[in-house]
């Protein structure tokens, strides 16, 4: 069976029941606890991350959809790889200056 995308009306209950997943945990754990450092907001937000494909997958295999082709996992071969090792050094390195750049503290805007 090949794949078929959810209707419309489907896609944005299945959205909206995802983002509702998503924040469950973080809200439930933030609600409980009161004094909560940074480093643990970002546990408890990735913790959250892995519910958000949750109602995606309760989909799929509800509508009997595969797991593979609803999330398009494909083989990388290995021409793929090889391309994708330069072009995400030269990305790194884009993004590495773009960060200088705007981190750098611009005080002539402030006199």
């Amino acid at each position: 069976m090949s794949f078929q995308p959810p209707k419309l009306g489907i896609a944005v209950r299945i959205l909206i029941i995802c983002v509702f997943t998503g924040l469950f945990v973080p809200v439930v754990v933030l609600l409980l606890k009161k004094n909560i450092d940074i480093e643990s907001i970002h546990i408890i937000l990735f913790f959250g991350e892995l519910f958000l494909p949750l109602p995606i997958i309760l989909w799929a295999l509800k509508t009997k959809q595969s797991i593979k082709e609803t999330f398009r996992l494909n083989k990388v071969t290995t021409d793929q790889l090889i391309l994708a090792f330069p072009l995400s050094l030269g990305f790194v390195v884009v993004m590495d200056e773009l960060d200088r750049l705007f981190s750098f503290p611009c005080v002539f805007l402030i006199e």
